[in-house]
């Protein structure tokens, strides 16, 4: 594909600097993650691959909405510092850019150095200019490094997808996915294993925890209103399935993470 344009759509940085030492996340985010350990290390798995280890200093990427399953580990000194870039870009007007690349799973180490650059630019920058430039760049060499997908994501994979994301906050369950596909219960099991890694009522779950664990990062809202508009009935099953997936409460998360999402570039 002749890339013609880029735009980036949204854009975050953010880290932090702390023990962390076996702290497990299992999440999917709705937007491309590059993240790197600047001290410790994680091991990673990206839907289905195998687990891999980054390494001090080095970067994992996680496409939007693939499953991510990340153990930290602190460094030699009991620490472990790390930081990440969320970006949402859309090319020629019409494609994701992590749905027309697949990448590595971890980042090739020559990078380590400028991508650690680029972040602390993407997220202290001196004005908006340089934190424009960096984002590009990143993109660029996210661009070299990846492999042009010759064939877009399975339609199915795209209808459940769809399907989920537009009716999460309703009580939806497999069957309702069964019937939207025309196909039988145990068909949706295997479609949502084979291409999300987790079972029907996991992977809705899972779409639910996504959007909360935006708005926790990005509004002011009480965390009983985001779990009920996430469509959790139950607050307190909310946070017990939050903490499951992301190693903290709601609230504690929501003191570490808070940001506000930069939309300058639209």
């Amino acid at each position: 594909m002749v890339i013609s344009e880029i735009k980036i759509e949204s854009l975050s940085a953010n880290g932090f600097s702390h023990s962390a030492e076996g702290v497990h996340h299992i999440k999917f985010l709705p937007c491309l993650s590059v993240v790197q350990a600047t001290e410790g290390s994680y091991d990673i798995r990206i839907g289905n691959s195998s687990f891999f280890s980054t390494g001090e200093n080095g970067i994992f990427i996680a496409p939007a909405n693939a499953l991510q399953e990340i153990t930290h580990h602190d460094g030699k000194n009991g620490n472990m510092k790390a930081h990440w870039v969320f970006i949402d870009a859309v090319v020629n007007g019409e494609y994701r850019f992590d749905e027309i690349f697949s990448f590595p799973v971890i980042l090739d180490s020559v990078y380590n150095e400028e991508i650690s650059m680029l972040t602390e630019k993407i997220r202290f920058p001196e004005n908006i200019f340089q934190k424009k430039q960096a984002a590009y760049r990143l993109l660029e060499i996210l661009a070299s490094e990846g492999k042009e997908r010759k064939k877009g994501l399975h339609p199915i994979h795209t209808k459940i997808e769809s399907y989920v994301k537009s009716h999460f906050a309703e009580n939806i369950r497999a069957e309702d996915i069964a019937k939207y596909l025309f196909c039988s219960v145990p068909q949706v099991f295997r479609y949502t294993h084979k291409y999300f890694g987790l079972s029907p009522a996991n992977y809705i779950n899972g779409i639910r925890l996504q959007q909360a664990e935006i708005m926790l990062r990005t509004s002011n809202k009480l965390i009983t209103e985001i779990a009920f508009t996430c469509g959790f009935t139950d607050s307190a099953y909310f946070s017990k399935r939050f903490k499951k997936n992301y190693a903290q409460s709601p609230l504690q998360y929501r003191k570490e993470h808070f940001e506000k999402i930069d939309w300058t570039f639209k």
